[in-house]
């Protein structure tokens, strides 16, 4: 047998699709050779595009010895040839069982995923914008294979999402289900955004309750009059510890997508007795995420730890480039298989994204306003607004450090407008700050030449838009795994953590000003900070590197479904 190459080129070799980079069809590549090789043990199932596989087959004969075995045949019965359709497109579903032929050394499984068949997701991310934008990017990456997808949420959080991309629109379903009243649930709550703290636990009751509509839906999806609309896979997030039971009743496989493989190595070494160095107010974070407190009777850290038990594989918004050692890890100890997803960048589009509620003009305007690298963009998430106090010695800070700011704020709950800021702040600032109370477009400002560093709370969609544009980072934590992704930050040397108080977490407004300089005004410090994020501005801004992730959770998907484990999801291990 020839030797196998140690890296998978990819183009995709299918002699009418050979293009400058490959097929024409999106998915109709090989994905990561690392993830191939990995799935050698199931190239008997693959399912070639019949036209595709003739068209290999004639242009390289088959040697004494093949390389790929016979190819599964289809559950449907193959249908008869027939010339190319006018646009050149493969027949859909068109597949035969093949003579072992000779595949090009560099594409081993030609499997064009458009052609072989298409296949019915179900999406369904947790209640915060935080999961439901990012999940939608997903949403959107699948049909543009040619698969179709149901994304299903609660009608609120529906209604607030961006318009679906006019591409993947036509094979997007966006599913309402209705939240479940709960006494005590403010009307209209649906989301994170929604709930005061004191509320959390009734929108995890809620949430639970959603599980016998999610069945219901699932069940009429499966019914022998639903037309083809069974689904193949069900995605959910972490959090979704009934979703892969209700999956396992209809015999369809669950792939759950876990945080940050920096937050769950921290998590592994922790519950592995290795000693982990931790900040105490962090510390006791984590002790609250196995903690049963209020209505919900279960804590998240339980939610997870049954998602991941019960669920078929699991996926993760990471790759080994992003996070090396953490990921390394995380694969080591997880007992089924992880795939990466890479870091689902920001659609090119990204100005289509609530394109009918942007910004006000004098925001823009000041910007525009500003001399290159001089703004710094303040922004700390929507998901957990800081108490007022921790809002002034921020504001006291930016004014100390002195230098240019733009701060997208969530205002405090139950808070006058009159004391969000220090007395005089606005009118200190005036001229060299510009503070935004409502929605920024955050891609649109963080590619703006004038901003030169990005203070931010280091959620993972924040840390991915800010280094794919380029901007060092001064970091500022809150809650869940933004606190690894800090340090996973640090170390790569891209930024500084504001200093924090060691027990309760809290900050001052000197250690804001200290934290904004050394990043963005003394010229040492920000050369190195700008050098490293450079380095890391070329994985971030690799979309083919992450597209081809993307290829290869697809490709899982396939060869999951192709081999026949429709119903290997776990049951409950404590029933």
């Amino acid at each position: 047998m020839p030797a196998v190459p140690s890296v998978l080129p990819y183009p995709c070799l299918c002699a009418e699709r050979r293009r400058v980079r490959g097929c024409s069809h999106a998915a109709c590549a090989p994905g990561p050779w690392r993830l191939m090789r990995r799935r050698m043990k199931w190239m008997p199932q693959l399912l070639l595009c019949a036209r595709e596989a003739r068209s290999l087959a004639a242009v390289r004969p088959s040697p004494p010895q093949p390389v790929l075995p016979h190819a599964a045949r289809h559950h449907q019965q193959a249908a008869p040839q027939e010339p190319p359709s006018a646009n050149g497109d493969c027949r859909l579903g068109e597949v035969e069982e093949m003579e072992p032929i000779y595949l090009f050394m560099e594409c081993w499984a030609c499997l064009c995923l458009r052609c072989a068949s298409i296949f019915i997701t179900v999406i369904f991310p947790w209640l915060a914008f935080g999961h439901l934008l990012p999940y939608l990017e997903l949403a959107e990456r699948v049909p543009s294979r040619g698969h179709r997808v149901s994304f299903v949420s609660t009608p609120r959080n529906i209604a607030r999402l961006p318009p679906v991309s006019p591409a993947a629109a036509p094979r997007v379903d966006l599913v309402a289900l209705p939240l479940p009243h709960i006494d005590g649930l403010s009307v209209g709550a649906e989301c994170t955004n929604d709930v005061p703290s004191d509320e959390f636990e009734l929108l995890w009751k809620a949430f639970d309750a959603l599980g016998a509509p999610f069945a219901e839906f699932l069940g009429a999806a499966c019914a022998e009059d639903a037309g083809n609309k069974r689904p193949d896979w069900i995605i959910a997030d972490t959090f979704h510890h009934w979703a892969p039971l209700v999956a396992l009743q209809h015999k369809i496989p669950c792939a759950v997508l876990l945080p940050s493989a920096s937050m769950v190595a921290s998590s592994i070494s922790q519950s592995q007795g290795q000693r982990v160095c931790l900040p105490c107010y962090e510390q006791k974070q984590n002790e609250r995420i196995f903690t049963v407190n209020g209505a919900s009777g279960m804590s998240v850290g339980e939610r997870c730890t049954l998602a991941m038990d019960r669920c078929t594989i699991m996926a993760m918004r990471s790759c080994p480039e992003w996070e090396p050692e953490p990921f390394r890890q995380v694969v080591t100890f997880m007992k089924k298989p992880l795939v990466p997803l890479g870091l689902q960048l920001p659609s090119p589009d990204g100005g289509r994204r609530r394109a009918a509620e942007m910004v006000d003009d004098a925001t823009m305007q000041w910007l525009d306003a500003q001399p290159p690298d001089s703004v710094v963009y303040v922004a700390l998430g929507s998901e957990v607004p800081l108490r007022v106090e921790l809002v002034h010695e921020l504001a006291l800070g930016l004014e100390l450090a002195g230098t240019r700011f733009l701060w997208a704020l969530r205002k405090p709950c139950g808070v006058d407008d009159s004391d969000v800021f220090p007395l005089g702040f606005l009118e200190q600032t005036h001229g060299h700050g510009h503070v935004a109370m409502g929605w920024v477009p955050q891609t649109t400002i963080l590619a703006h030449a004038a901003v030169g560093a990005f203070l931010t709370h280091c959620g993972r969609n924040s840390l991915v838009e800010g280094l794919l544009f380029g901007k060092p980072l001064i970091m500022l934590p809150i809650i869940g795994d933004q606190g690894p992704n800090a340090r996973s930050m640090e170390g790569n040397m891209v930024g500084l953590q504001v200093r924090r108080d060691e027990n309760d977490g809290s900050f001052e407004r000197h250690g804001v000003a200290a934290a904004v300089r050394a990043v963005m005004v003394e010229e040492e410090t920000r050369r190195v900070f700008v050098t490293n994020t450079l380095k890391m501005q070329e994985i971030v801004a690799d979309r083919e590197l992450h597209e081809r992730y993307i290829d290869g959770f697809i490709q899982q998907l396939i060869f999951h479904v192709a081999d026949g484990n429709s119903d290997t999801a776990a049951p409950d291990s404590s029933s």
